[in-house]
């Protein structure tokens, strides 16, 4: 669906937002100013207010009491740093349309695309951010952030698997695939702690593909072959002393 609409927009950028995030009336107008100096930017990004469930309120990068940010967007490396971690906050990206299509829109096979279309992008693209704060991003108890890692269910985490095996192909420096291995330990260890041990085992698989070893990586492994009970009976270990050892 989105594609289609992408294929019919008629303007040179477009954004994707969530129907219960605010859009800040000059989040596009500095984000455009960004990416009007960019014109090979495959999208631009921005800070964003975060939200609780409690309405407490703070900024998605640490910014000190003057409202600067504490520490340098660094771009250079950005795809590499996208491997390893959530860097942005998805719903500031404005993006350049023609490149977007270029690289052919959203995966809409996969369950949240904000993941695989930022690496996608990144691998061939440069991207550019705006100082600024451009949207309200509202975390609740249902929204999909929040239901990333549910027990025994996960709709996102079998997505995440593939966007891993994506990143797999595209990596081309053994340093993106030292990313990629930090990448799947996080995601390994969520999977395990939150009993989805379909999209785990996929993790150890595509792990031992790229060559991980080491001892958490072995405990990870043998914890999604024999599932949280029988690793905690092998190695007599409790539940309050296991997570200080991973």
């Amino acid at each position: 669906m989105f594609n289609q609409i992408l294929a019919e927009a008629k303007g040179h950028y477009v954004i994707d937002l969530s129907g219960d995030d605010v859009l800040y009336p000059d989040h596009l107008s500095h984000s455009l100013e960004v990416l009007k100096m960019a014109p090979f930017a495959a999208f631009v990004f921005s800070d964003a207010y975060i939200m609780d469930q409690m309405g407490e309120v703070r900024t998605f990068y640490k910014r000190n009491n003057a409202g600067q940010l504490i520490e340098e967007i660094e771009l250079s490396n950005i795809y590499e740093t996208l491997i390893r971690r959530n860097f942005i906050c998805s719903p500031t990206l404005v993006f350049n349309k023609a490149i977007l299509i270029k690289e052919g829109g959203y995966d809409e096979s996969l369950y949240y695309e904000d993941f695989d279309i930022q690496v996608r992008l990144s691998r061939n693209h440069p991207v550019v951010f705006s100082d600024h704060i451009g949207v309200l991003k509202r975390k609740h108890s249902r929204s999909m952030s929040a239901l990333q890692y549910q027990v025994y269910q996960s709709k996102m985490l079998p997505s995440t698997v593939k966007v891993c095996s994506k990143i797999r192909g595209m990596n081309i420096y053994p340093e993106e695939n030292k990313a990629l291995k930090k990448r799947i330990l996080y995601e390994l260890k969520h999977a395990l702690w939150s009993a989805n041990f379909g999209p785990a085992r996929e993790l150890v698989v595509l792990g031992e593909e790229i060559g991980m070893k080491g001892l958490k990586f072995w405990i990870y492994k043998l914890w999604a072959k024999k599932r949280l009970g029988s690793i905690l009976d092998v190695f007599e270990i409790d539940l309050i002393t296991l997570p200080l050892l991973l």
